[in-house]
């Protein structure tokens, strides 16, 4: 690790800081208490918030498999916008075009977090693809067979982003770090 205090570090350098101490067997709270005596320009808060978007090494070796299937569902789900998006736009649906174009922007959006198993993307898309569920779902029997697929991958995208992010940061909320009795954070 690098003593100089000289400059501040970029918030990859302390992710990256922080996987290797996790690897290395140190605890969270270590990491945090060395990152704050290390450093001027990170609150000791800011510090405790970007340590608890790193899930524990044993964790992330268990849940990998599981995120790779989120994974794969948001690549799926960002092609299936895009292939409705060609299809409205040659159909001269503009509007039903551009919104399915922005759909796949958006689950592009997830996209590297998930793959990274960041603790702050899980619960925004859970609730996000808990909510287009629901919106399509209301109207499946009206559009085309194809949206049967997307309610359902939506749907498994849900499931999957709350259960992971619950299982992999057990003490992350949809707030940000839940803190004990005392008011300390749980790392």
């Amino acid at each position: 690790m690098d003593n100089s205090t000289d400059l501040p570090l970029a918030r990859k350098e302390i992710l990256r800081i922080i996987e290797e101490a996790l690897e290395r067997g140190q605890s969270k709270q270590q990491v945090l208490d060395d990152l704050s005596g290390r450093q001027q320009f990170y609150s000791r808060e800011s510090l405790a918030q970007i340590i608890s978007l790193v899930p524990d090494p044993e964790l992330r070796r268990r849940y990998e498999a599981l995120n790779r299937v989120l994974f794969g569902l948001l690549l799926l789900m960002a092609g299936l916008c895009l292939a409705a998006g060609i299809m409205f736009f040659s159909r001269g649906r503009s509007q039903s075009g551009g919104t399915a174009f922005f759909g796949s922007f958006i689950v592009l959006c997830f996209v590297h977090d998930v793959r990274q198993m960041r603790g702050n993307i899980y619960w925004p898309l859970g609730l996000l693809s808990l909510a287009a569920t629901a919106r399509i779902a209301v109207r499946v029997s009206t559009l085309f067979p194809w949206n049967l697929l997307i309610t359902l991958s939506l749907g498994a995208i849900a499931i999957l982003a709350f259960y992971l992010g619950g299982s992999l940061f057990p003490h992350r909320g949809f707030m940000g770090i839940k803190k004990d009795q005392d008011g300390n954070w749980l790392l």
